[in-house]
Parts: structure tokens; C-alpha cells; sequence
């Protein structure tokens, strides 16, 4: 993996040394958190955040096709009647960003997550899902200095696990998570 990690890297830098020199790094992040006790018999917490980072080079004159490596997560915890459920998944790999329009006002990002760590927790077992995940963002980032922008974002992730493991035990699964939320971030461009 670590091998994979490195030539992506270095397919990134040798791309966008054959470009006129552009780089990007952004983060964006949100957190829901919601709590409801409706009398004294139910009671629900919930918390959903997500972030994503992502460091991309340039591969064009125009400055707006970019290509790098990015990593996310998400996290869901909800609990009803302090019963738990408890989701969370941390991918990283490479990502591809479009910017259209004046300046490069508006953007579209893909990750595509190849290195994922998928964890779901009931409150009895501990599970590990294995699988595919992806994150599609759309957005606008307006100018804030000559490097900055802000980040204002709408994001789909999905994920699909293919196998489940408990104590090291492996079992043949369909299981899936979609999430969409919006964030909001920061990007410096050089």
C-alpha cells in the first residue's frame, strides 16, 4: 500500500512540474449534534461530523484540472434508549478537482477511497467492514486573499463493504452507508 501511496504521490509532482507550477491544499469540516427526551421513556442523541483534506497539483495551463491525494472521514454515533450505533470510516486516495467559471468560482471533487478503515459498533461487537468508499463534493470558493479561498461544499459520501470481520473472523456482506451533509472549508493555493 505503502508502495501505491508513494507513485501516486510522485505521479502528482511529476504532472505538475510539466504545468506551469500550482498546487492546492484544502480542508473542510461540519458537526451535527442533535439530543431529544421526549418524557421519561425515550431518549435520543445523535452526532454526525466529517472532514476531508486534500493536497492536489495543477495538470493543465488553466490552472482549474487538479489531481492529488485526500483523506476523509465520517463518523455517525446515534443512540436511542442508550442503545448505541456507532459508524465510523477513515479513507484516503486519489482525488480528482474540476474548477469551472469565473476564477474558478465553482468546483467538483472526487475521492475515491482506497485505503479505508470502516468500523461499526452496536454496543455488543465491535465490527470491521471492508470495501470501497467514495466522496463527491460540490461547491463554490470564493476569493477571500490572493492565496485563500473559502470552501462552501455539499457532500455525498457512500460506502459499500463487501466483508465483514468480528475476532478476526470474516463473513461475506452487502452492506451499505450514504451520508450527505455540507461543509465548509479553507483552501490555499500557491
Amino acid at each position: 500500500m505503502r508502495q501505491i501511496i508513494f507513485k501516486c504521490l510522485l505521479l502528482c509532482l511529476l504532472t505538475s512540474s510539466l504545468a506551469p507550477a500550482a498546487a492546492l491544499m484544502s480542508i473542510d469540516y461540519i458537526l451535527f449534534t442533535d439530543a431529544n427526551t421526549v418524557e421519561t421513556t425515550t431518549s435520543t442523541k445523535s452526532a454526525k461530523s466529517m472532514y476531508a483534506f486534500n493536497l492536489q497539483f495543477s495538470l493543465n495551463a488553466k490552472k482549474n484540472l487538479y489531481f492529488g491525494w485526500s483523506l476523509y472521514n465520517v463518523t455517525t454515533k446515534d443512540e436511542t434508549n442508550q442503545q448505541k450505533s456507532n459508524y465510523a470510516t477513515q479513507d484516503m486516495g486519489p482525488s480528482i478537482r474540476y474548477e469551472m467559471g469565473r476564477s474558478g468560482l465553482y468546483f467538483i471533487n472526487f475521492i475515491y477511497g482506497i485505503k479505508t478503515k470502516t468500523s461499526f459498533d452496536s454496543g455488543s461487537t465491535a465490527e470491521e467492514w471492508l470495501g470501497t468508499n467514495y466522496l463527491l463534493q460540490l461547491g463554490v470558493n470564493p476569493e477571500i486573499s490572493e492565496n485563500f479561498n473559502a470552501s462552501f461544499a455539499f457532500n455525498y459520501f457512500s460506502g459499500a463493504a463487501k466483508t465483514r470481520v468480528v475476532s478476526n473472523a470474516q463473513t461475506d456482506v452487502s452492506y451499505s452507508k450514504a451520508f450527505m451533509t455540507p461543509t465548509i472549508g479553507l483552501i490555499y493555493k500557491w
